[in-house]
C-alpha cells in the first residue's frame, strides 16, 4: 500500500489517494520505474489518478505529456519513496 499525493501545476489543487500498489526498494523492481518513465508519469494517466481521488468520473481531457501533475509518495509507514524532480520544496 502507498500514498500517493498528486500536485496539479496549472491549479495548484492537491489530492491524495492510496493505492495498493507495492512499492518494492529492489532496484532491479520497476516501482520506481513506473511512475518516473512508465505510464504512470504521463499526466493523461496521472489526470485519472487525479480526478479518481475525488471520486470524479474520469473526464479524458488531460492531454499527455509530463509538464502538469507531480507526485509525492510515500509507503504505509509515511516513508517517502519517490517525489518528483519537480514537486515543490516541502508537502
Amino acid at each position: 500500500m502507498i500514498n500517493v499525493t498528486i500536485l496539479d501545476s496549472v491549479t495548484g489543487e492537491q489530492r491524495s489517494y492510496q493505492d495498493d500498489f507495492v512499492w518494492s526498494q529492489d532496484p532491479d523492481d520497476f516501482s520506481e520505474y513506473i511512475w518516473s518513465d512508465g505510464n504512470y508519469s504521463c499526466d493523461c494517466n496521472r489526470g485519472l489518478f487525479f480526478e479518481r481521488a475525488a471520486g470524479i468520473p474520469y473526464s479524458g481531457e488531460t492531454v499527455c505529456g509530463q509538464s502538469r501533475y507531480f507526485l509525492f509518495i510515500c509507503d504505509e509507514a509515511g516513508t517517502e519513496v519517490y517525489r518528483d524532480g519537480d514537486w515543490p520544496h516541502g508537502r
